[in-house]
Parts: C-alpha cells; sequence; structure tokens
C-alpha cells in the first residue's frame, strides 16, 4: 500500500474538503455482531467460550479499561466494555480511512470477535478492519489505519518514550487482534501553516510492521516497557475470572478495577440491571421467535 502511494508521487491532501460522516459511537452492544451470528451462525460452526470485540481485547490486553460487562446466553458468555455510550468525536481520522480505501464486495463488516479459551489463533481474530489489500493470488492483507497532527517539532515526536508508553501498547494488540500485518500512519498539519504545508494537509504517510512493535518499545522505554506477555496475562486474568462467576444464562456480572492498570478485577452481581440491559439486546437478536436465527 505505501509503495503504491510512494511510487505514484503522493502529495499533500486537503483534509477538510472531503466530508465522511462520523461513526459516532462504537458498536457497544455488539449490535452488528449480534446480526451478524444471526445470519450466519458460529465460525466453523462450533460453539465458542467468549464472544466480544477487539475493543475491548486490546483495552483489557494493554490495561486501557476498568469496567466490563459480561453475561451467558445459550452456554455462550458475551462481554462489552462497560460505560462506552457517549458519542467520540474521531476528528479527521475518518477521512483518512475513506482516502485510504476503496469499497468493495470484498470489504470485511464483521465487527465482532468469536473465540475459543484453549484455541486462540490469528486466524480466528476475524474482526472490523480498517483496510484491506489482496494480491494477484487473493492473499489477503489487514492494516489499521493512524492519523496524527504534527507538532513544531515535526512528526518525529510520535516515535518518543510517550508514544510508545500511552499508545504503543494499545495500537499493537489493536493490530494483533485484526490479525494485521502493518500499521499505517498518516500525518496531518494542524490548523496552522507548517513547513511551507498548509492547515489540515495530510502530508506523510509511513508504515510500521507489527511485529517489530515490541522490540522498539523495550529499546525507548527500557525498564518500564510493555511486553506481549503482560498482555496475554492481563486477558487471562479477566478471562479466567469470568469463566469463574458467569455460569449459567441467568447471570450479569459486572468486573471492576480499583485502578485501571491495577491487574485484580472484582466481580459483582449486576444490581443495577445495566448487564440485563445488554443480555436483553443478545435474546432480541439472536433468540426471538419472530426472528430465527443460527443462535443454536
Amino acid at each position: 500500500m505505501i509503495d503504491h502511494l510512494e511510487q505514484n508521487n503522493f502529495k499533500t491532501i486537503d483534509l477538510t474538503s472531503i466530508h465522511v460522516s462520523n461513526p459516532g459511537v462504537y458498536d457497544t452492544n455488539l449490535d452488528s455482531f449480534l446480526d451478524y451470528i444471526h445470519r450466519k451462525g458460529w465460525n466453523y460452526n462450533e460453539k465458542p467460550h467468549f464472544v466480544t470485540n477487539k475493543n475491548l481485547l486490546k483495552s483489557v490486553a494493554a490495561s486501557k479499561t476498568n469496567l466490563i460487562y459480561a453475561c451467558r446466553m445459550k452456554g455462550v458468555t458475551f462481554m462489552i466494555i462497560g460505560g462506552t455510550n457517549t458519542p467520540v468525536s474521531l476528528g479527521l481520522g475518518p477521512v483518512f480511512e475513506h482516502i485510504m480505501t476503496e469499497k468493495s464486495n470484498d470489504e470485511i463488516e464483521i465487527k465482532g470477535q468469536q473465540f475459543h479459551v484453549k484455541e486462540v489463533t490469528p486466524s480466528e481474530f476475524i474482526g472490523q478492519i480498517d483496510a484491506v489489500t489482496k494480491d494477484e493470488g487473493d492473499n489477503i492483507r489487514h492494516f489499521e489505519l493512524k492519523l496524527f497532527e504534527n507538532t513544531k517539532s515535526g512528526d518525529e515526536v510520535f516515535w518518543d518514550k510517550d508514544f510508545w508508553k500511552n499508545s504503543g501498547c494499545i495500537f499493537y494488540w489493536q493490530a494483533f487482534f485484526g490479525n494485521c500485518e502493518s500499521l499505517i500512519f498518516g500525518f496531518r498539519i494542524g490548523k496552522h501553516r507548517w513547513n511551507r504545508i498548509d492547515p489540515y494537509h495530510l502530508y506523510k504517510i509511513t508504515e510500521m510492521n507489527v511485529q517489530d512493535m515490541p522490540k522498539k518499545a523495550a529499546v525507548k522505554l527500557e525498564n518500564e516497557t510493555w511486553t506481549v506477555e503482560d498482555g496475554e496475562k492481563n486477558l487471562l486474568s479477566l478471562l479466567t475470572l469470568v469463566n469463574k462467576f458467569v455460569t449459567s444464562d441467568k447471570d450479569c456480572f459486572v468486573f471492576e478495577k480499583n485502578e485501571i492498570y491495577s491487574s485484580g478485577w472484582i466481580a459483582k452481581r449486576d444490581k443495577k440491571k445495566i448487564v440485563s440491559k445488554f443480555q436483553s439486546v443478545i435474546r432480541e437478536k439472536l433468540c426471538t421467535v419472530t426472528h430465527p436465527s443460527k443462535f443454536q
């Protein structure tokens, strides 16, 4: 993708000249993924242990959330991040994605994850992907796209210690759970003209190999670095606790941490009926008689 742009003498683009609607709230209740399960059934025709989305998986692995909702339906545990119903402004990010992608019949629209505790492989993490390419042999590559605003120091600041500490970890896990080989970074100008480039113009695109990210983080962060093993432990800790408490179809639980970077989760019954609303969405999407599905 990047080679193609460089070969065609990529020029700056005014991002404000292109209108793309803000997607708004992330798929908080797994609505689109539940619709997919309703139509297609389970991957490999095998019922998974858990169903969730990439947003939850990356956030738990990177210790970026401290509130999870979980419930059970027909022997499957469904999980979402709690308290995420507030619309989020994504700025010019959707415009960058629009520029970098072409819609086709091959577009992947599955926005969730279904997987097995003992059989987790990259090929099972088919989720919402920013960009997909296909070569002559029909081999598909996945990409995540990120847009940054430059600073007075230029874009080199994005590869410093703060980047690897605050963003590098969650970007890595987001790409991992999307089975992505690369992250594509775009750089834009802010509201003031810089280095003879007009405001809000996309002026540079670069690519980063996902497998190299933990090593790059270790070099920059030294003793403060995050590791793949840490992320795996974070996920296993939560999934083990959820598996212990959410055991029947009537179970609705809230899992909390006192501090976002703490390793200890606390399980609480859903006394406020917040998770029950999520369970109702699942029941409506997958279990109603008037809308029969392949959810068995």
